[in-house]
């Protein structure tokens, strides 16, 4: 009972930790893509 109660919680624990991960890279990729469209085109 234990064993699976830790496991589900390493599991949990896992999943958002990966969420987390993911909305942090996606947030600066959007953010370094729109400052590359928002630059003008002769630079």
């Amino acid at each position: 009972m234990t064993m699976g109660l830790m496991l589900s919680m390493f599991v949990l624990f896992s999943a958002f930790s990966a969420v987390g991960v993911y909305m942090a890279v996606k947030t600066t990729l959007t953010t370094l893509v729109e400052d590359r469209d928002d630059r003008p085109p002769e630079w």
